[in-house]
């Protein structure tokens, strides 16, 4: 049995977590002389109304890691793909270094970006290992991901038209495949057209699977209040 591990970054719902049994190593997110674990001390909508640019992130230490892997071994299983962003820094490197002491074999993975993007590619790695992949498979397919990716910062013209462009966008990204989609919102005052969106989304026969959650401090930095934006990849 493979066992699917990645940090808080990856911003994946309790839904997700959930329904493929996946761990999540909390990053360390420090706001002037205060330290919290990302989803244990402090849920990002606890920081709703905190500025993103003053909430400095952390990675995981290789102790968090190695907890992670020791309690996912627990569980039973014989590997583990542990999936993190930051082109080798960040996470990957604690995580590098808890592997080496894991009571099973662990495969690292890159998928190149941050955020849900690296949320994408953990909630497509556990769709592929549902069905029965090998390790080796699950991993080529994580190489040949695309990810596509919309934000929208607020408008005028009400929900429903930031929910149609959102929706729009999305839905025109591939015309011939369906479509596992995540929608995002920066902030509380954004999950009105989060949610919105989502509605939308289900009723189209191009969506395989919405879930909604809330963008992370890192990606939120650069965005207005109020902000929304998705990630979507083939199903």
């Amino acid at each position: 049995m493979i066992g699917l591990c990645t940090d808080s970054g990856a911003r994946l719902p309790g839904l997700l977590v959930q329904r493929y049994d996946i761990e999540i190593v909390p990053l360390t997110l420090r706001l002037g002389d205060e330290e919290y674990l990302d989803g244990v001390d402090a849920h990002p909508a606890a920081l709703g109304s905190v500025c993103p640019s003053t909430v400095a992130v952390a990675p995981p230490s290789p102790g968090q890691f190695a907890l992670a892997y020791e309690r996912l071994a627990e569980r039973g299983v014989t590997e583990i793909l542990s999936i993190h962003g930051g082109n080798g820094s960040g996470p990957l490197g604690p995580a590098r270094l808890a592997a080496k002491h894991s009571p099973v074999p662990v495969r690292l993975v890159d998928p190149g970006t941050v955020g849900f993007g690296v949320g994408c590619a953990t909630w497509a790695a556990a769709e592929r290992l549902a069905t029965g992949a090998d390790l080796d498979a699950v991993i080529a397919a994580l190489a040949a991901l695309e990810i596509g990716s919309v934000a929208l910062t607020p408008v005028n013209g009400g929900t429903d038209c930031a929910a149609a462009a959102i929706a729009r966008e999305a839905l025109s990204w591939r015309d011939t495949v369906r479509l596992n989609v995540a929608v995002g919102a920066v902030d509380a005052s954004g999950e009105v057209v989060r949610d919105a969106v989502c509605h939308l989304l289900r009723q189209s026969p191009q969506v395989n699977d919405v879930v909604a959650f809330r963008i992370g401090p890192c990606e939120g930095a650069g965005l207005a209040p109020g902000s929304t934006g998705a990630y979507f990849f083939p199903a």
